[in-house]
């Protein structure tokens, strides 16, 4: 039966590290062609927003005021749990419960080393695609888990405890590291769970969060990649979408039987309408939200402007090889998606960090910070400071990175050769070391057979 959600159409199974929606295509910039305004924006008239820093939370502080001013949303705690336990968490993605036994939905290239696996002899899944008509039919999927996060508890007060007995820096930081270890191991005997320690907002919080692991996860679906990846590499980061974009799993319990899943996300008859209000979970990485403006500058004049120009270069260049070398196309696009959604993310920041309107936003919004410390004392002789100390080290940063960045070395954007010699000059330096100071990596198989 179809059933749609109190109104509130959640998307949650489109979501790598995170899925952005757009009301256009994507169209990222090159990074000679990014947009400089001559007219002056005065920080008089560009005010900072009350959520500039980001709509992304954490189920830890739901905006529950917020969405209600704002949307008129009144959701109580029991709905963002049910939410939550109808997310899931798999290798490299994220996925969701999408029917009360067991089946679950995610993204269509979040499967592609999965159709390798469970592919038998003469089967081409990736050309093909695959369907389980039956339960009999999915194929398990070796060394695969599905993880749901049931557990969360707020540590702060314990771990801040611990740091506060350590006498200097070195020493609390050593505390801290060992106190979030032996709570990771507490909580995990205590629950049964696979617990992880993680921070928010820079160490000034600490939870734990424990997750029940799934470790019978079946391919019931996966598209043929003409369909699955139709529209090709300009098509991804955009909404709509014109391609079967989706794989399904299903997620047995430790009898073999297909998981009970009470919470699920349902399917909506007719999707979402315009000016309804859109939620999208999932496992993104970690964000730099209070950036300082002195840091933004540096990322906007020296780092992003940097690799956007390498990454605008090396996708270029691979559109040009597909062209030239018709035989290695597969190959070369291969290549391109590889990196394909580091670069959109790269240079589209970097258009940003070029707009001056948000830029004027972000100044509003730190002299207003500046301004609430320096009312304070305390806050003012512990963090007056900090500013001034940040604008100093970037500009420091400046100057240095003209010295070293001919050096970068990356295995994605620089030449082989050049590797191949930073390695090589690495391994003479590692040898030198005693064999338990030595680097693990190096005892590696793909090592030992680089440097054969």
């Amino acid at each position: 039966m179809v059933k749609s959600r109190r109104n509130i159409f959640l998307i949650a199974v489109f979501v790598l590290s995170y899925f952005t929606v757009h009301s256009s295509q994507f169209t990222p910039p090159k990074a000679d062609n990014i947009s400089h305004f001559t007219f002056h924006i005065s920080e008089d008239t560009a005010k900072a927003g009350l959520y500039d820093t980001g709509k992304m939370w954490t189920f830890e502080f739901p905006p529950y005021q917020y969405l209600k001013e704002k949307y008129g949303f009144e959701a109580a705690e029991e709905w963002f749990n049910d939410v939550r336990l109808s997310a899931l968490r798999i290798p490299g993605c994220t996925a969701s419960f999408v029917s009360d036994d067991g089946l679950v939905m995610t993204n269509n290239h979040c499967a592609g080393g999965v159709k390798r696996q469970v592919q038998k002899e003469g089967e081409d899944i990736e050309k093909t695609g695959f369907y389980a008509a039956t339960l009999e039919e999915e194929r398990k999927i070796p060394n695969y888990v599905a993880e749901q996060l049931v557990f969360l508890k707020d540590i702060t007060a314990d771990v801040t405890a611990e740091i506060a007995k350590g006498k200097d820096l070195k020493e609390k930081i050593s505390i801290r590291e060992k106190t979030m270890k032996d709570m990771k191991a507490k909580y995990e005997k205590e629950t049964g769970l696979k617990c992880d320690v993680i921070t928010y907002y820079n160490g000034s919080l600490f939870f734990v969060q424990g997750f029940k692991v799934f470790r019978d996860v079946r391919l019931v679906f996966t598209p043929e990649e003409q369909i699955g990846y139709f529209g090709g590499d300009p098509d991804n980061f955009t909404f709509p979408r014109y391609n079967l974009d989706c794989t399904f799993y299903r997620v047995y319990d430790e009898n073999g039987k297909p998981v009970e899943s009470k919470n699920f996300f349902k399917w909506s008859e007719n999707g979402a309408s315009e000016g309804e209000l859109v939620f999208t979970v999932g496992n993104p990485g970690s964000t730099n939200r209070l950036r300082t403006v002195a840091q933004l500058e540096y990322l906007r004049d020296v780092q992003y402007r940097n690799m956007s120009f390498l990454m605008n270069s090396l996708y270029n260049k691979l559109a040009e090889l597909k062209v030239t070398n018709p035989s290695r196309a597969d190959e070369y696009e291969d290549l391109r998606l590889a990196f394909s959604n580091g670069w959109k993310s790269i240079t589209t920041t970097y258009k940003a960090l070029n707009d001056p309107y948000l830029m004027a936003r972000k100044k509003d919004f730190e002299r207003k910070a500046v301004e609430f410390v320096n009312s304070n004392p305390d806050l003012k002789n512990t963090y007056g400071d900090v500013w001034r100390s940040i604008a100093t080290t970037r500009a420091e940063m400046a100057e240095i990175d003209k010295k070293i960045a001919p050096f970068f070395v990356n295995n994605t954007y620089s030449s082989r050769y050049w590797v191949i010699a930073n390695e090589l000059v690495r391994y003479a330096t590692q040898m030198q070391l005693p064999e338990e100071k030595r680097d693990t990596t190096l005892k590696t198989k793909r090592y030992k057979d680089f440097i054969a």
